[in-house]
């Protein structure tokens, strides 16, 4: 059972909208504390007033204060130094054995194709559209092909390596315009989204605002 301030913390922080507010001074403490009375009171197993929410929150507020937390760190302005476009590409998925790792091995490796990624209990290949109808892709059974896909590879500064909330900025722009990721790959200064190729323009433009915004 949580003491109230520690419900409320709670449940404010698993609100990027009222997480969002709090952190800007535009959050209604009265009003918010009247909203959440009875989630709050769900936790503490108690019944609990709007007007202790409201202490409780402007508590917070102040510790927030104290520990200097830049309301900003949430969602950070990140500047990107360039986007790469890679299109038709195919993923498959086949399920992990010795037999497909040894098979997988024996692939070479050209114009950066194909793309490995092995997982506990699958392997996944991204590769040139015109690539799978190589005899190499077919001795196996896969468990799913996906065609018709894009990679969009951001790229960014090394100063942001530290910097909380940069792949949540990322990933939040595109859900935002609802591009389906199909899967993410990031190396130290970069990072790559699959998206479907029909969507790859949606994608491309919400990369090129998030650029001009911050340049």
């Amino acid at each position: 059972m949580l003491k109230i301030p520690d419900a409320v913390e709670r449940i404010l922080f698993s609100s990027e909208n009222a997480l969002s507010a709090f952190f800007g001074g535009y959050l209604n403490y009265s009003a918010y504390a009247k909203f959440i009375t009875k989630e709050v009171e769900g936790i503490c197993k108690k019944p609990v007033t709007p007007s202790t929410i409201v202490v409780a929150l402007s508590r917070l507020n102040k510790k927030s204060a104290d520990k200097k937390i830049n309301p900003f760190r949430m969602n950070p302005k990140v500047a990107l130094r360039d986007i790469v476009i890679r299109t038709n590409v195919t993923e498959i998925t086949y399920t992990k054995n010795p037999s497909v790792e040894k098979h997988i091995q024996k692939i070479s490796i050209r114009d950066q194709y194909p793309i490995v990624f092995n997982g506990i209990e699958e392997i996944t290949l991204i590769t040139k559209e015109k690539d799978t109808s190589s005899t190499l892709f077919k001795s196996f059974k896969p468990k799913i092909v996906i065609k018709n896909l894009a990679i969009i590879t951001v790229r960014f500064g090394d100063e942001y390596l530290e910097e909380p909330n940069v792949l949540f900025v990322l990933f939040r722009a595109l859900a935002l315009r609802f591009v389906n990721v199909i899967k993410v790959m990031s190396t130290y200064s970069e990072v790559s989204f699959v998206v479907r190729q029909n969507e790859l323009q949606t994608a491309i433009s919400v990369f090129d605002e998030m650029s001009a915004a911050v340049g």
